[in-house]
């Protein structure tokens, strides 16, 4: 069995992968030595365990993965399917690289635009010639729901919806529609303006935020979950 490891700004996701198809998956807050033997006790041995992080690993996690698996860590220097057009590729996020590499996966070929709606939302366009062109990042829902609660003394933190108005008639409504209709706005425009220069764009989505941002955004989205998990899966191929 494979283990591939997503750690993000705020949870690590995990799943179990047989060499065909993700067999379990699941969420935890942290990642370490008793995480993995947990997984071990409950679902059996592990050969290989691919990683991407964006936070920092310990040194001490890092010798007990490389001494007793099959490990690799995902990030620029990893043997890719794409051309990394980025000028600094070390600060590039490997998620965000994870993802673009499982979007080319699934569509080779094509240019592709690449929405990850988590903590931050990240916009990533790989173009048909298999290069990764670049993207943008901009805060998530929840970050901008705490900002206007933090930065001003009397907006409440309210919370996402999957079914809000598009005009506020009160504060927590206002805010909800501020900062939800406002996300869906800006994706529409970067899909709008890279659909009017490549008419055979691919769009996709995924991250904690996808589906109740694309279930506003006109035109045809795929919300793929396991976008950055395909993306690990390419270097055990």
């Amino acid at each position: 069995m494979n283990l591939l490891v997503d750690i993000g700004n705020t949870l690590c996701k995990w799943a179990l992968h047989d060499g065909n198809d993700i067999k379990q998956k699941g969420t935890s807050v942290i990642f370490d030595k008793c995480f993995v033997e947990s997984l071990i006790h409950k679902y059996g041995s592990i050969n290989s365990i691919v990683l991407c992080s964006v936070r920092v690993m310990s040194q001490s996690l890092t010798d007990y993965l490389q001494s007793n698996f099959h490990y690799t860590e995902f990030n620029y220097k990893s043997k890719l399917p794409l051309t990394i057009k980025y000028k600094t590729p070390e600060t590039l996020g490997v998620d965000r690289l994870a993802a673009a590499v499982g979007a080319y996966a699934i569509y080779p070929d094509i240019p592709l635009l690449i929405i990850d709606a988590g903590t931050a939302i990240t916009i990533d366009f790989v173009s048909a010639n298999a290069e990764y062109m670049g993207g943008n990042i901009s805060p998530g829902l929840l970050m901008r729901f705490k900002s206007l609660n933090h930065y001003t003394d009397k907006l409440p933190l309210v919370s996402q919806s999957n079914d809000y108005a598009e005009l506020g008639y009160d504060t927590e409504s206002a805010i909800r529609a501020g900062v939800q209709c406002g996300t869906v706005f800006e994706i529409q425009g970067y899909i709008s303006r890279y659909k009017d220069a490549y008419p055979d764009l691919r769009v996709i989505m995924t991250g904690g935020d996808a589906k109740v941002i694309a279930a506003k955004i006109d035109g045809d989205i795929d919300n793929i979950d396991d976008l950055i998990f395909i993306g690990l899966q390419q270097l055990l191929r």
